[in-house]
């Protein structure tokens, strides 16, 4: 009886937990389909934020730092898209990590070209002024 006992008072914990568990972990789906949304209609700012409050409460997901490093990249800030794909690497991840290293190897190659450019010597106003503007 006591066997039983136990078995049920642990069986209905596991119930509690996951029935308690399922609408944050809807709630982030939502989120994360949202963001999803957002990047694939070209809205990559409002995507990076997405992508960055999502992984601020899950910093371990590697998926959403590539996510969010992808947003990066296609907004233009090339430096914290390289810090983000930095961190989808050093984590691990369920199932295969290809596609997440196929997009940092991409970028790294425009990175390297990128961050060891040489400065412009002319200025957005002397630009503006080149252009009629």
């Amino acid at each position: 009886m006591a066997k039983r006992t136990l078995f049920l008072i642990v069986a209905c914990l596991g119930v509690a937990l996951t029935v308690g568990m399922q609408p944050a972990a809807a709630g982030k789906q939502k989120e994360l389909a949202f963001a999803v949304s957002l990047a694939r209609k070209g809205l990559w700012r409002e995507a990076a934020f997405r992508f960055q409050a999502l992984a601020r409460r899950d910093p371990r997901n590697a998926r959403l730092w590539n996510n969010l490093a992808v947003a990066y990249e296609a907004s233009g800030r090339y430096e914290e898209a390289h810090e983000a794909y930095e961190k989808a690497a050093a984590l691990p991840t369920s199932g295969g990590r290809e596609p997440l290293e196929l997009n940092r190897s991409a970028f790294e190659a425009f990175y390297v070209t990128w961050a060891n450019r040489p400065s412009s010597s002319v200025t957005d106003d002397e630009t503006d002024k080149e252009d009629g503007g």
